[in-house]
Order: C-alpha cells, then sequence, then structure tokens
C-alpha cells in the first residue's frame, strides 16, 4: 500500500493551439512551485502549431509556428496565434523550472496530431499513387480545434529518419530523463490508402494500420532508450499489446482494462482521466470538491499502487489564449490535485477545501495570478449545469460548429472502415465508399461555411485524386467526356459501396450516441457482422463483390434486430399493436439443436434486460425452412424437419421462391432468367428442389410461431 506522496505532481502546459510568452510560462511555474508540483509536462507540438526550433529543420517554425485567424469558438480569433521558443528561450525555462524544483518533459507528438509538422515538410506525408512518386495531400496549421488525419507516414524511412532527427535536438534541450511522444488519436484514413504504409504492413507481416503505429512507437522508444530516455505515451498505445519497461503510460481516456492490463505486466502510469484531472473542462464538469471526491487510486489501478508514478492535470489551450484565463482554469484545481499528491491518507472535505484556500491565497499572495472565486469550487447542479451550458455555447460558436462536424465525421468515418476492415469487408469497397464519404464531408464542409478556400481540402485536388475516382473528376472534364467516363465509373464502383458506408457510418453513430449505446458489445459485434455476411452472399451469387441488402440492414443498424447466437431476433409489432419478435435464420447459421435452443434462451434474457415490452412477445418465423413441402424431400432425422416441429404453423404461401437463393445461391435480381434445368445438382436438397422445379413446383414457404424447444 502506498503511503508516501507520489513521485510525479504535475501540470501540463499546451501551447501549441495558444503561445504562452516565456515571462507567463515562469507565472505558471512560480505558482506551481508553491503547491510542490514538480513536473511540466509541455505539449510544444499539434496541428494547430509547432513551438520548439529545430535547428536542421527550420521550417517547422517559420511554417508551423503561424496561423491566421482561428475558429476556437467563443474566444479571440487572432490572440497568441503565432509564435515559437527558440532553443535558448526553451533552455532558459528549464533551468528556470529547475531552480523552482520543476522538470520540463518535452512533448513531440506522433504519428498523429501533425499538421502543423507537415504543413512545413509535407514529403513526410503519406503518398496515394501507386507509385509514390509525389504527396497528394495539401496540409495546413490548422485553424480549428480537433482531430484531423494528417499523420507522419508510416512506411517511408525518411519519415522515421525526420522523426530521430528532430528528437536528437529535442533530448539536447531538455535533460529530464523523460520524453512524452504522444501517440493519441491518430486516425488511420491517410494510412490506409497510402502504398508505402501498406507496403511495409505487408513486409512486416502486420494485420493494419494500428499494429503499423505501433511499431513506429516501439522504435522511436528504443531509439530514446539508446540516449537514456523513457518514453511516455497515451494510453491510446495500449490495444496493441505489452510495452517495453522505458516506457510509461498516461492515462486519459477510455480503455482501463488496458491500463490496468499494463499495470499487471509491471508496467508505470501516470494518472491524467478526463474525469477528474482535465482542467480545459469547465467547474461545472469538475470543481474543487469533485476532484477531493475521486479516489487518489482509481479503481482500475487499486491493485497496483506502487507502479503509479503520479497525477498530473492537463490544460489544454484550445480555448485558453492568455494567462489569465489559464489562471482561472488552473487554480486553485491544481491546488487540489497537489494536496491528493502530496497526501496519501484521506482528508475530510472542511479540511481539504481549507487546505486548498490557503495554497490559494498563497499564490495570490506572491504571485500576480487570480484564480476561480470561491462560488465554483462546489457549484450546486442547477450551477454546475449552466457552467457546462454556457461551456458548450462557446465551444459551438457559429463559425466553429463547421470545423467541430468535419472533425465528427472524420473520427466517426475512420472508426467505420476499421470496424469494417475488421470484419472481413473487401478492401476495395472500403477505400472506395470511404472516398466518396470524404468528398461529402468536404461539400459539407464548404456549405456550412459558405466558402471552399476557409480550410484547404486536405485530400487533394480532383486533379491528384486516383484514375479510378473518376466520380469525383466529372466536373473538370469536357461535356463530351462526362456520360462516357460516368458509364465507367459506375462500373469501376462495387455495387451498393455508397450506400455501405452511409450505413456503417450511421452504426457508428448508433453505436456511439444512439440505440445502441448501452447494448451489450457481443450482440453489437455479431449483429453488425452481418454486412460482411451479406456480401459474401452478392459475390456467390454474382460473381462480384456488392451490397444489395439495404432495406434488410437498417434493421441491425437501428437496433430493431439482433443477432443472438444462432438466430436473429427482429422487434415487430402486430396489427393490433401488440409486440412481436420475428425470427430470422442467418445463412450461416447451424440448424443444431442445442445452440438454437441456447439462441432462444439468450434472447430471452436479453430482450427481458434491455426491452422488457418483448420479454414475453411470441416468437414467430416466416421462411421456406417451415414449407410443408420439405416433409415430402427429407428424411425424419434432418435438421430442418427438426426446426420445423418447433413451431405451429400459421399459414402458407406456396409461392415463394427464397429457397433458389438458400439453395441454389440466386439472387432475387437473377430470379426472372434463371432455367430450372440448369439448376445445380451438388447436394441431395439441391437434386430434390431441383425436381419439384421441373414440374414446375416452387417450394413454397411458411409462417408459423415458436411453441416448443427445438429438437422436442
Amino acid at each position: 500500500m502506498m503511503n508516501k506522496p507520489f513521485e510525479h505532481r504535475g501540470f501540463m502546459l499546451d501551447v501549441s493551439r495558444h503561445y504562452m510568452p516565456v515571462e507567463n510560462i515562469k507565472k505558471l511555474l512560480d505558482a506551481a512551485s508553491l503547491l510542490k508540483m514538480n513536473r511540466m509536462h509541455w505539449h510544444l507540438a499539434d496541428d494547430q502549431g509547432w513551438r520548439l526550433e529545430i535547428r536542421k529543420y527550420p521550417k517547422l517554425t517559420e511554417i508551423g509556428a503561424f496561423r491566421g485567424e482561428s475558429f476556437f469558438g467563443g474566444v479571440s480569433r487572432t490572440e497568441n496565434n503565432c509564435g515559437f521558443y527558440t532553443q535558448e528561450e526553451a533552455r532558459d525555462i528549464v533551468a528556470y523550472a529547475k531552480d523552482l524544483g520543476i522538470e520540463i518533459i518535452p512533448e513531440i507528438e506522433m504519428p498523429g496530431h501533425e499538421s502543423a509538422l507537415l504543413a512545413a515538410y509535407p514529403e513526410y506525408g503519406c503518398r496515394v499513387p501507386d507509385d509514390g512518386s509525389s504527396s497528394p495531400y495539401r496540409y495546413q496549421v490548422e485553424v480549428a480545434p480537433g482531430i484531423f488525419p494528417n499523420l507522419i507516414c508510416g512506411g517511408q524511412e525518411d519519415s522515421l529518419r525526420f522523426l530521430k532527427d528532430i528528437l536528437d535536438e529535442v533530448v539536447e534541450i531538455f535533460p529530464f530523463p523523460m520524453v512524452h511522444i504522444g501517440g493519441d488519436e491518430a486516425m488511420k484514413l491517410h494510412w490506409r490508402r497510402c502504398p508505402d504504409c501498406q507496403k511495409k504492413i505487408r513486409a512486416l507481416g502486420l494485420k493494419n494500420e494500428d499494429a503499423l503505429q505501433r511499431e513506429l512507437i516501439l522504435e522511436i522508444g528504443a531509439y530514446l532508450s539508446e540516449k537514456g530516455r523513457e518514453t511516455i505515451v497515451w494510453n491510446d498505445v495500449l490495444p496493441g499489446g505489452p510495452l517495453p519497461p522505458y516506457f510509461i503510460v498516461q492515462q486519459w481516456l477510455y480503455d482501463e482494462h488496458l491500463t490496468t492490463q499494463f499495470l499487471a505486466s509491471g508496467g508505470r502510469i501516470i494518472i491524467s482521466d478526463t474525469k477528474n484531472y482535465y482542467y480545459d473542462y469547465p467547474y461545472g464538469t469538475t470543481d474543487v470538491h469533485h476532484i477531493w471526491a475521486y479516489p487518489r487510486i482509481p479503481e482500475y489501478a487499486r491493485e497496483f499502487e506502487d507502479q503509479i508514478l503520479g497525477l498530473e492535470c492537463p490544460l489544454w489551450a484550445e480555448r485558453v489564449t492568455n494567462i489569465d484565463r489559464a489562471a482561472f482554469l488552473l487554480f486553485p484545481r491544481m491546488n487540489a490535485v497537489a494536496v491528493k499528491a502530496l497526501s496519501p491518507e484521506p482528508m475530510p472535505w472542511p479540511a481539504f477545501r481549507t487546505h486548498v484556500k490557503e495554497l490559494q491565497e498563497i499564490i495570490e499572495k506572491n504571485t500576480v495570478l487570480t484564480g476561480a472565486p470561491e462560488a465554483f469550487w462546489e457549484m450546486d447542479p442547477e450551477a454546475a449545469a449552466e457552467d457546462r451550458e454556457a461551456r458548450r455555447k462557446m465551444s459551438y460558436e457559429s463559425e466553429a460548429t463547421p470545423h467541430i462536424m468535419k472533425e465528427i465525421r472524420h473520427v466517426r468515418l475512420d472508426k467505420a472502415e476499421h470496424f469494417m476492415a475488421e470484419l472481413g469487408i473487401p478492401r476495395e469497397m472500403i477505400l472506395k465508399g470511404g472516398d466518396l464519404m470524404l468528398k461529402e464531408i468536404d461539400e459539407a464542409f464548404e456549405k456550412e461555411t459558405g466558402s471552399a478556400v476557409s480550410v484547404p481540402d486536405a485530400f487533394g485536388t480532383q486533379e491528384q485524386m486516383s484514375s479510378t475516382d473518376t466520380i469525383d473528376m466529372q466536373d473538370t472534364l469536357p461535356d463530351s467526356e462526362k456520360e462516357q467516363l460516368s458509364a465507367a465509373a459506375q462500373i469501376a464502383l462495387p455495387v451498393g459501396t455508397s450506400e455501405l458506408i452511409h450505413q456503417f457510418y450511421d452504426a457508428m453513430e448508433s453505436r456511439e450516441n444512439g440505440a445502441w449505446r448501452d447494448l451489450p458489445e457481443d450482440i453489437w459485434e455479431a449483429t453488425i457482422a452481418c454486412y460482411p455476411r451479406f456480401i459474401s452472399e452478392y459475390r456467390r451469387s454474382y460473381g462480384t463483390d456488392g451490397f444489395d441488402r439495404f432495406f434488410w440492414t437498417t434493421r441491425q443498424r437501428d437496433a430493431k434486430l439482433f443477432r443472438i447466437g444462432a438466430l436473429e431476433y427482429e422487434m415487430i409489432t402486430a396489427e393490433n399493436g401488440d409486440p412481436v419478435i420475428s425470427v430470422h435464420i442467418p445463412s450461416n447459421v447451424e440448424l443444431v439443436p442445442e445452440s438454437l435452443n441456447l439462441s432462444v434462451e439468450k434472447a430471452r434474457a436479453f430482450f427481458k434486460a434491455y426491452f422488457p415490452e418483448w420479454a414475453e412477445a411470441p416468437m414467430v418465423c416466416e421462411s421456406w425452412l417451415l414449407s410443408p413441402l420439405l416433409k415430402e424431400l427429407l428424411p425424419e432425422s434432418s435438421h430442418i424437419l427438426l426446426f420445423q416441429r418447433a413451431f405451429d404453423i400459421l399459414e402458407t404461401d406456396p409461392d415463394n421462391e427464397d429457397a433458389l437463393e438458400w439453395v441454389f445461391h440466386i439472387a432475387g435480381g437473377q430470379r426472372g432468367s434463371f432455367k430450372a434445368e440448369e439448376l445445380k445438382e451438388d447436394t441431395s436438397l439441391q437434386r430434390k428442389l431441383k425436381a419439384l422445379y421441373l414440374k414446375g413446383i416452387k417450394p413454397g414457404a411458411a409462417r408459423g410461431v415458436l411453441a416448443r424447444r427445438f429438437g422436442e
């Protein structure tokens, strides 16, 4: 059990979004020293600005340190947008902090958050053309908050050398033996399309782009280790697996179970949970009382206290343009963190508050910094809600909103592409569908901002697009050529690609914020796996990839139809208003009674827990598998007849032809042209059903209600 102050008592200062003059950083260091904080994590580079002079690469600051009018919402559009620290200034800050008992930990982000870096040196970004001869991506120092798809290329050795060159100078400036390299929020939209990245993935036998990021992070960590440095990364890096002992993980958001696993393997962490230590958040989200009440050792780290280096409170500066706003947000919340970091034993709230107040008085007496008034220290629910709403309105200021929405759309598309790849959807469909969505995102942004010029298109001009993206290029051609090109474009794009990507995009929204949000992960994954199944069924019928089940998959996407074990279950409402569960039989199911019964049991438990109105609803199935004709064709022991016996038949449909797709793989669009004499005869069931069709008899179907267990 840890019974001593934390070794790491830190705060993070982000200067990339808004530059902070040297004299103001020193004021914050003065205040931090009064609190006995001993580390400042200095976030020096991000999409919105590169702030540290690197002599080998002067354009990093010549270009990357400057941006124009910015749209962060609710703050000045021009204050402290530009500026950088010379190496002499950085060394001065390091020495000043050292005299106060504070060490400086620099952070140079990689592989994501690289817009400012790539605006200066675009040659180290990804290339789309197959020959790898040029970079079609255009970069700028970003003028809005958020996450952008601009990553350093993970496949070029020159890009890796570029990062190492930068770190060579960084470690000369900052003597403390820890360097932060980020590793967070790296969308892989570029990497999925980059021939260099894909070549390296294949050469190393990696699973995907996430594994490529891990390779990059590990190589950089090993390089820093050779220089006697330990590497800090955000916990986004953990899904790839264990890390060498010279890595330290900073926990900020999500995947706490992976952090627990990392601790169990012997790893060390810094705690910066957003729900307690992010002080760009309003006091209505995290006030002093909230900080006091939050466990000093979170549940996920409870068994590994000796491996917790300490606490750190980040101040992200998207909406912090000056020292006064920084002081308001940091103090007295940093005071509260200092008390928790230095005091292993729990402290009653009145004593804790008194201690925090005493520290605040010391800060305000000995510095020019003024923190938040006491009204913000312990906010009642109504005042807290008003404070959160004020922050929300500030963030979504009219001209900032399109930038936020563009970020949200990119992030959702990245998640959709990743999940589609995990499910095994063909790569061509993913990328071509994603390209269509990217175009829509750009068009939506241009419409919302009223200008296509305010933020250059990160995915290049139409002339730079791949020749297969003919739909996007049509507007650049003479009218005489458009019709011919349009026909070629339709051939190049697999059937249903646009609808597929739109549905997956909406499915990710449903999982994050909609109908699927609180439903079990295993059922979500099993249900959404219908998409690759339908694509493979299309391929089986037509001989090419495609997607034509639009009407069906909307029910899965919208959490109306669920795959639970062997079967699918859809919530419907009968004509009289009563709830009914419609049972569907997926094409990849084995009609084994044991698995069918288990599926029904799990489904009943699921509906009872999440949709109680349907908990006892009758289960009804309409399928060719219930056709009475099958009794004349199959032995009594067949799984199909065992399936039938569980149902009481309500009505029959002798004209139903669904068996054509199930048995002969003839899709709906092919039924008008098939010839009975050409039907396959590879299986006993095919031979028997073909004999019916040759006689002009259709297999038919039936509708029944589940009345007993399968196999009985």
